[in-house]
């Protein structure tokens, strides 16, 4: 009967302590999630912000913070710019939705992935960043992930054009590589003034990187710089897909999941 009590007094203690444990870990994940990850350095049209998410929709000013769950809306003639905690920036065209999916950083690790469910965007990553993710690339990454297509940090700067059934990833400085996360273990690199588009239904090893033209820059410069013509622009009319896709075009309140895993094993170059 005495060992049966101290048993019983064994167990809730335990079980106390896993409590206070649990609840330990749920008021730091929570604290966390109330910290910012990054703030507006300019912000210019109409730009808002879903919080975690959620409506109501906000105006943002230049200064204004960024947290994880953030959906970050530009309008047309609009534009922002975020700089994150750790030095990485992005810079948001007109007509861009980004969903702040995941973002922490600490000194051993360091993940930042931005969803791009459409518009335009360009990826500036510091040295220093750069450096840990090839020092440490399974505990630090930054990644652009758009319905068709992941594009991760190997290198310093590049954007990415998110329309319809197809992404169309520019690289200006460094190496990216680029996958379709419907085929997550066909993978190519992308190097500095390349450029490639990556289509819904295929994976990425059946569109071959090459020069970028002076057309094709001057496009993505339009975006960013705000003077772009009526419509829409299809840079698919330079990069003709090999076959029919699908519109994969999301409607406003949807997010994508990320590829489930990072491929692994090595890189393997478009034909």
């Amino acid at each position: 009967m005495f060992i049966g009590q101290r048993y019983r007094k064994m167990m809730i203690l335990f079980g106390f302590s896993l409590f206070l444990i649990s609840t330990a870990v749920l008021f730091g994940l929570q604290a966390r999630a109330a910290e910012p990850v990054g703030k507006f350095t300019l912000v210019e049209g109409k730009v808002d912000v879903l919080r975690g998410g959620a409506m109501p929709a906000l105006s943002v000013k230049t200064g204004a913070p960024v947290f994880v769950k953030d959906i970050v809306r530009t309008k047309s003639q609009s534009k922002a710019e975020i700089l994150f905690v750790d030095g990485n920036q992005i810079k948001i065209g007109q007509r861009t939705r980004i969903d702040i999916s995941e973002y922490f950083s600490d000194e051993k690790k360091s993940v930042g992935v931005i969803k791009l469910p459409r518009g335009t965007v360009e990826a500036i990553v510091p040295p220093k960043v750069v450096d840990r993710i090839k020092l440490s690339p399974e505990a630090n990454r930054f990644e652009i992930q758009t319905p068709v297509a992941v594009a991760a940090v190997r290198g310093c700067e590049y954007k990415v054009y998110q329309s319809g059934n197809s992404a169309t990833i520019y690289v200006t400085e460094g190496v990216i590589y680029v996958v379709n996360p419907k085929f997550p273990g066909q993978v190519i690199e992308v190097h500095a003034g390349e450029i490639v588009t990556i289509y819904a239904d295929q994976p990425a090893t059946a569109s071959k990187p090459r020069k970028a033209t002076e057309e094709e820059r001057k496009m993505f410069d339009r975006l960013a710089l705000l003077d772009e013509p009526s419509g829409v622009l299809d840079f698919s009319i330079m990069t003709q897909p090999p076959g029919p896709g699908t519109s994969t075009q999301p409607p406003i309140t949807e997010t994508f999941p990320g590829i489930i895993q990072r491929p692994s094993g090595p890189i393997r170059q478009a034909p």
